[in-house]
């Protein structure tokens, strides 16, 4: 009977081990996919930061031939096209293809997010969607060189409704200014 007993007492404790695993593993993983999923978004927003602080464009982003800003998701392959072509610029074959490594593909699944960047080099553009807020004007999308743009970082104020983002921001959250300047 006391060895059923131990056996029965070994077998729980791997169970619950078993069990603790799991759940840790589930646990880091889900870390690992939130991170992963909002890596480019949270970068993206540290370059807009350091570009409104230093009061313009500089480090990986100046070497960029354009960058586009879009403000509904899933629309790139039309309004990208169109503002890199009015910037002097033929992405439209980079598009049709879904963007480097499919970067502009299926974009409209994230139709909930603010809107998108595209990073233009050459005839080649890669998408990001991004999770913040930023203002660019009048029309549906703009790409710009990024010596000619300008940045800065406003408050949400009780009536700034954001381009494409029909609900309001929080007065305690902060979206991005972005103005193509002469220099």
């Amino acid at each position: 009977m006391e060895r059923v007993r131990r056996t029965w007492s070994a077998f729980k404790f791997r169970k619950a081990a078993a069990f603790a695993i799991a759940a840790l593993a589930l646990t880091g993983g889900y870390g690992f996919i939130r991170w992963y999923a909002t890596y480019d978004s949270d970068y993206a927003e540290a370059q807009l930061e350091a570009a409104a602080n230093a009061g313009r464009v500089h480090g990986p982003w100046s070497d960029y031939d354009l960058i586009c800003f879009n403000i509904y998701p899933g629309s790139e392959a039309e309004h990208f096209g169109n503002a890199a072509r009015a910037a002097g610029k033929d992405i439209q074959a980079s598009l049709n293809a879904g963007g480097e490594e499919g970067s502009c593909r299926s974009l409209y699944l994230e139709s909930d997010k603010p809107g998108v960047i595209g990073f233009v080099r050459g005839s080649s553009v890669r998408c990001t969607v991004v999770n913040f807020g930023y203002d660019f004007g009048e029309g549906l999308s703009v790409c710009m060189p990024p010596q000619r743009m300008s940045v800065t970082k406003r408050p949400f104020s009780a009536d700034t409704r954001l381009n494409g983002r029909p609900w309001p921001g929080e007065p305690s959250e902060s979206y991005y200014s972005i103005r193509e300047v002469e220099r």
